[in-house]
């Protein structure tokens, strides 16, 4: 009786064990569930993420140092018509500073980077800002930095001076210029972002057909502003071999890497290469730009004269 009792017993524990096992399962996946969930709407409530105070400052950089090597560059071209030859970083940076028009991704962090960074070259040539759909940054669950637009057509506009407002930005110059960049905005008129993630195919759709803009485009020469995703799409599928094998390191960041932001790259790109592999050259400017301070923003606009 004893002997049978105890197993009666211990054939009551084993069922009562395996069900507190199998809810502490279900706790854990229940957990793991409503994380996942919360890390989702995390992603899909994120917005239209504006520049912050540091890409603030590193555009104003970038814009300082443009502005110096508009005036080395004319120097260099001075002394080349007395016989003195411009270096290759030199001839580079002097393709960059006459590009023919600018073209930027709709999100708002680019555009601000584009009309602030990029004033040395739109305020003294009246370039226009031409707003690209396919320059957009790729949407992504995985990834909860991932922007989503929330304005368009003329409300970007607003919206890109509305949040460089809100970073205490005290130079009534620099935001009357920003303010006056003109944007050509007929490719985002309406809703120019999804609230669905792009598949591996879906993605490589648009920036092809990014490449087929830039090739057809009217223009010889222009800057893209964009996002590390079409950076690392570019040069993972369109570089020439030897031109890679010419800067491996630089090559494999750019495709793989996270790219620094501002950081200036300058592509040759051949369309008429039946392999795909377009770009042909490729080179990192933004090392070889002069180096410029930041003592005030008006001392720094005052280098550009009237002229992101």
């Amino acid at each position: 009786m004893l002997r049978a009792a105890g197993l009666e017993k211990a054939g009551q524990e084993a069922p009562r064990r395996a069900t507190n096992k199998l809810r502490e399962r279900l706790g854990q996946m229940l957990d793991r569930g409503q994380e996942a969930y919360h890390r989702i709407r995390a992603v899909l409530a994120k917005t239209d993420h504006p520049v912050s105070k540091q890409g603030f400052t590193q555009a104003r950089q970038l814009h300082a140092r443009l502005a110096s090597a508009m005036e080395q560059v004319s120097s260099a071209r001075n002394s080349s018509e007395s016989g003195k030859e411009l270096s290759e970083s030199e001839v580079l940076i002097a393709l960059l500073l006459s590009t023919q028009t600018v073209w930027s991704s709709p999100a708002t962090r680019a555009v601000q980077t584009a009309q602030v960074a990029l004033q040395p070259l739109c305020c003294d040539s009246a370039l226009r800002i031409e707003l690209k759909s396919n320059a957009r940054e790729r949407r992504e669950l995985t990834n909860q930095i991932t922007s989503i637009g929330n304005a368009y057509g003329e409300q970007i506009r607003q919206r890109c001076l509305e949040k460089l407002l809100e970073l205490n930005v005290d130079d009534e110059v620099l935001l009357s210029r920003v303010e006056g960049t003109d944007l050509l905005t007929s490719e985002v008129e309406a809703a120019w972002w999804s609230d669905k993630p792009e598949s591996d195919k879906d993605y490589q759709a648009r920036i092809h057909e990014l490449l087929m803009q830039i090739r057809y485009a009217q223009h010889d020469s222009l800057v893209l502003v964009t996002h590390d995703d079409v950076f690392n799409e570019l040069f993972s599928h369109n570089l020439n071999a030897t031109a890679k094998a010419k800067n491996s390191s630089l090559a494999d960041e750019l495709a793989t890497g996270s790219v620094p932001h501002c950081a200036v790259v300058w592509c040759c790109c051949d369309f008429r290469r039946g392999d795909g592999a377009f770009i042909t050259d490729f080179a990192r400017l933004d090392d070889s730009l002069p180096a410029a301070t930041l003592h005030a923003d008006a001392d720094v606009l005052s280098s550009v004269g009237s002229g992101s």
